[in-house]
């Protein structure tokens, strides 16, 4: 036998018929396939409790018919023969499915029930498959049983008793498997219920943690409100702090600058310091050849030479000194004198580009000049021309008209 399975969703649809699985299609549709029960299953169900009832009536007939059911595929052993029980399919399935408390019998092919729709095609020759899509979610509730076919054959009555006992044996079996699901049932029902009071229990808990939380979230409210205003305070510490950290800063930069030179000016004494140091070692070195000269040549007259040598070094400092600020007067001078030197040039450029432009101005102006005389005397020639022109006409018209008189 079967055994029952339930598919927890939303309610409002049930199936019955051996569940395949169930998948959620690319759109979000929910898809569930399943196997369901054609009508020859149903029908054979049905025969089944038909052929319980009137086992008595078929005991009392003396009939030579047994009428039994087989699964596809089975053998049916008669008189130590057997009997290969043949199932035949109809060319045109047909699939038992109850929407809501509607039954449907539906044909191989897709058809559409309000929002659903369903697509029933054959597997076998034993079993349907179902396909339902939906864009809302669905339940589904399913009774898988054993698949048969009912073949009639001529046999004896004690054939006949014997397989109605074993239907009758398994019928059996099949209700006390269905009550020992009832016990297993009621036992999970008793923990489920346990478990519903130990988790009463735990939301009582639950409760009152929340309820502590709540009182430790008021304190930290209050608490956040003095942290608050002392980080204010501490904002403006650290403003006061901030401007301190710029003076100093600035104070640091400028120390760092004085640093700097009084660095150069010690490396500058460190460097005089090493020359100092190398000519006190020359002195030293001058001052022991002259010990060692003392002490084979007379002192005083090295004492006056060494007057004399300083005396000299005297004069030739005040010399060089002398000539140290003569040379710079000079510089100075030569300095001055190269700045007057630029400005006369900037002066003599400037007189000079006026010049030009004056001697330029005085040449437009003359060509003009010698271009209007010119016109002038062009134009004097031209009218002497023709004043010539006009008085020889003149005459020659005179002569011609006094010797045609004379003639």
């Amino acid at each position: 036998m079967g055994f029952r399975v339930k598919a927890q969703g939303w309610p409002g649809f049930h199936v019955r018929g051996f569940c395949v699985g169930e998948s959620e299609d690319r759109h979000g549709r929910y898809k569930g396939h399943f196997r369901v029960i054609t009508v020859r299953r149903l029908a054979s169900i049905v025969f089944i409790y038909i052929l319980i009832g009137s086992l008595g009536q078929v005991l009392a007939a003396g009939s030579y018919t047994w009428q039994g059911t087989l699964q596809a595929g089975q053998v049916l052993y008669i008189s130590d023969n057997y009997l290969n029980a043949s199932v035949t399919v109809l060319s045109r399935p047909v699939a038992l499915i109850q929407v809501g408390n509607i039954p449907y019998f539906l044909a191989n092919g897709t058809v559409i029930l309000g929002e659903m729709e369903l697509t029933v095609r054959p597997l076998n020759e034993s079993a349907m498959e179902v396909i339902v899509q939906s864009d809302k979610p669905f339940s589904a509730t399913f009774w898988p049983v054993v698949v048969t076919r009912t073949v009639i054959v001529n046999q004896t009555n004690e054939t006949m008793i014997r397989e109605l006992q074993a239907l009758v044996n398994q019928l059996n079996a099949t209700l006390q498997e269905k009550e020992a699901l009832v016990q297993n049932l009621t036992l999970e029902l008793a923990e489920k219920e346990k478990e519903v009071q130990n988790l009463s229990s735990q939301i009582e808990i639950l409760r009152e943690q929340i309820t502590a939380l709540e009182r430790q979230n008021a304190e930290l409210k209050t608490n956040n409100s003095l942290l608050a205003e002392n980080n204010t305070l501490l904002l403006a510490k650290v403003e006061n702090l901030t401007e301190e950290l710029n003076t100093s800063r600035a104070l640091i930069l400028q120390l760092n600058s004085t640093l700097h030179e009084k660095n150069l000016v010690i490396e500058n004494l460190a460097a005089q310091i090493q020359e100092l140091n190398e000519e006190n070692v020359k002195l030293k070195r001058q001052v022991s050849e002259l010990e060692n000269r003392l002490k084979t040549s007379n002192l005083t007259a090295l004492q006056a030479r060494l007057l004399n040598l300083t005396k000299e070094n005297r004069e030739l400092k005040a010399e060089l000194a002398n000539l140290t600020s003569r040379y710079n007067q000079l510089k100075a001078k030569a300095d001055f004198l190269e700045q007057q030197n630029g400005e006369y040039r900037q002066i003599i450029q400037q007189v000079m580009e006026g010049e030009s432009q004056q001697e330029e101005q005085s040449y437009i102006e003359k060509a003009k000049k010698e271009r209007l005389v010119g016109s002038v005397l062009w134009k004097s020639l031209i009218g002497s021309v023709i004043v010539v022109g006009l008085i020889g006409y003149g005459l020659y018209k005179k002569k011609r008209s006094w010797e045609l008189g004379g003639l």
